[in-house]
């Protein structure tokens, strides 16, 4: 499960997603060397807060919803997504936050096709199809609702001493939004939660659709600057002429501090307008143009749209 863990998170680069450096094994210990995250997990976050403010959890399930989007276009299902698995980098305001541990993530798609049958996840957020023991990514979905329910209110949907009890209530959906707690908390805000809690799966929409709903176009989340022309040169001189260049590129990049790569992380959620966690031909195309850097269309097709087409 551990080597699993490794696999899965060195396959992984997004903003929101914790880091794995290096890994180490001797003849006793399977050393790895992450990202340093020392401003707590998100549940002590809130249990501390007692509750967020709507424009906070916006950012929040912002980032969270990109990242296991970009995690499900890997063909990779977190299944055990919680507060406890999120932390933040730092204790200062507006820190980042990085989706951990994936012990028990798997990769979907193979010669099962995209379910997945394993009993596994923690028991006051796992959905009701894992209970069912037949599942997909989804079950992603359904966790990251639970998730904005407690941080909107700092308790949880379901309930319960007894884990039958639970379950019972997760089966059947059986949940609502009584309490002092959700008096301020605004009718959009219930509306996608009911939609990311909906048993039936099929039922749920996407993460895409998630983030097109109008709590999130409502909400203000900062005005966004313009993307430096150097990110746009940067990528203008990128070529891949073998597996070689590639795989040193991996270790260039993983020696980058994180001051070093800032600015592209900066340039990564300014192009990546729809928080899908991944960005298309398309979305450079479309900078481009916006921000007027005046390259030609030509030059765009030979440059841009024909290298990345499929690699990003």
């Amino acid at each position: 499960m551990l080597k699993t863990e490794i696999e899965l998170l060195q396959s992984a680069d997004h903003p929101n997603i914790i880091k794995l450096y290096e890994t180490y094994e001797d003849e006793k210990y399977l050393h790895l060397v992450m990202e340093l995250c020392t401003g707590g997990d998100l549940f002590d976050y809130v249990i501390s807060k007692r509750q967020l403010c709507e424009e906070e959890v916006v950012n929040i399930m912002k980032k969270l919803l990109s990242a296991i989007n970009y995690l499900h276009t890997l063909k990779i299902c977190h299944r055990d997504l919680k507060p406890e698995n999120f932390l933040f980098t730092t204790a200062e305001p507006g820190a980042d936050l990085k989706i951990s541990d994936f012990g028990l993530s798997s990769k979907f798609g193979g010669r099962n096709g995209d379910m997945m049958y394993s009993m596994v996840g923690t028991p006051y957020y796992v959905a009701p199809e894992v209970i069912r023991g037949t599942y997909g990514k989804e079950c992603d979905i359904w966790s990251l609702g639970v998730v904005m329910y407690f941080i909107l209110s700092g308790t949880q949907p379901f309930k319960s001493s007894k884990i039958e009890n639970l379950f019972v209530k997760i089966l059947s959906g059986d949940y609502d939004f009584a309490g002092k707690e959700w008096e301020s908390v605004s009718h959009e805000a219930k509306n996608v939660i009911i939609k990311m809690l909906k048993v039936d799966p099929t039922m749920r929409p996407s993460i895409n659709m998630i983030l097109k709903h109008e709590w999130f176009n409502k909400a203000l989340t900062g005005t966004k600057t313009e993307l430096s022309m150097t990110i746009i040169e940067r990528l203008r001189r990128f070529k891949a002429p073998s597996k070689l260049w590639q795989e040193s590129m991996k270790i260039l990049v993983r020696n980058l501090s994180e001051e070093q790569i800032e600015d592209l992380k900066t340039a990564f959620l300014f192009i990546d307008r729809n928080n899908t966690g991944r960005i298309t031909a398309q979305d450079l195309i479309n900078i481009i143009r916006e921000q007027g850097f005046g390259i030609a269309r030509s030059e765009i097709n030979s440059n841009f749209y024909s290298r990345y087409h499929s690699k990003f």
